[in-house]
């Protein structure tokens, strides 16, 4: 059987072979076959972000923006579920919140959002200020399902990690011009 390709959006497809009336031979008990097509065409993928910490009491967005790239799903909404992950431990823990965690989020690409071409959805991840003199910190905002309409049936997840790096300000170094005399400004102390 000669499976065609196409660009269409769409849920995986089911098709059966069944024999019958053999020449020349008996059946045996099992005479079909249940064949998947797997849709391969729809694909999320999230971006990579960096932000300057705040100090504090301030806070700041990391964006990153999730993409539905190819052709669209004609079977209905896009469901795409994350969370964020520490790559440093206890970064988002009581003592020590760098960013805010998110455990179970989740963002909807509508059919009629699609149709329009509106394929690019924004997850935001509170970084808060500190004054701790620390090295760059980075987290992941990770894709962990992306579903069509109300189907068990995932979509292929292109790049499902986004790194989050927070830049850390604290020690850093600027030179103010006051007339002719340059005054460095914060560096390692």
């Amino acid at each position: 059987i000669t499976v065609n390709s196409d660009v269409l959006g769409e849920l995986n497809e089911s098709l059966f072979v069944q024999l019958s009336e053999p020449e020349n031979a008996v059946l045996g008990v099992k005479t079909r076959g249940t064949g998947t097509i797997v849709n391969d065409d729809t694909t999320v993928s999230i971006s990579d972000v960096s932000v300057l910490e705040g100090g504090v009491g301030g806070t700041v967005k990391a964006v990153f923006t999730v993409t539905l790239d190819a052709a669209a799903p004609a079977a209905g909404d896009v469901f795409v579920s994350f969370q964020t992950v520490d790559l440093i431990p206890g970064a988002s823990s009581e003592n020590n919140r760098d960013y805010v965690k998110i455990a179970d989020g989740s963002l909807v690409f509508t059919a009629e959002e699609i149709a329009a071409g509106m394929l690019t959805k924004t997850i935001e991840v509170t970084v808060n200020g500190d004054t701790e003199d620390e090295a760059n910190e980075d987290f992941l905002v990770r894709l962990t399902s992306a579903t069509v309409g109300e189907a068990v049936t995932a979509l292929t997840t292109a790049d499902n990690e986004g790194r989050g790096t927070i830049l850390a300000q604290e020690g850093s170094t600027f030179t103010i011009r006051v007339g002719a005399l340059d005054v460095a400004v914060g560096g390692p102390t």
